[in-house]
């Protein structure tokens, strides 16, 4: 094979590996799916207030909700909502899903011991 040749065949090699792995890249956010995280309060946290503020990120999503109740995030991302407590064990459901309707959630035991 001439050198020339070779050269081309490499060339067009790397070219289509290239596209290939660009190809992959972007198509992981359809494969992975919703992505979900809260971070305060924690879970299984005691809680001596009655109201505290549920906050978290969402990545790749389309709808999210907090306990059956849609909430919206920020264009980074961010959630940051109210959340009233009754006396005692509380269970508190986040839930997103990405354009494609896979699901995601997070369940957060809660316990809400006031004071008096």
């Amino acid at each position: 094979m001439r050198p020339w040749k070779l050269v081309r065949v490499i060339i067009g090699l790397v070219i289509c590996a290239t596209v290939a792995g660009y190809i992959v890249f972007e198509a992981r956010g359809i494969v992975a799916g919703p992505s979900l995280s809260v971070e305060q309060p924690f879970a299984g946290a005691t809680l001596t207030e009655p109201v505290t503020r549920l906050t978290g990120t969402a990545e790749r999503i389309s709808k999210i909700s907090l306990n059956g109740r849609q909430i919206f995030i920020s264009e980074e991302g961010a959630f940051d909502e109210p959340l009233i407590l009754t006396p005692g064990y509380n269970e508190i459901l986040v839930e997103a899903w990405d354009r494609f309707d896979k699901k995601t959630s997070v369940m957060l035991p809660l316990v809400h011991h006031p004071l008096n």
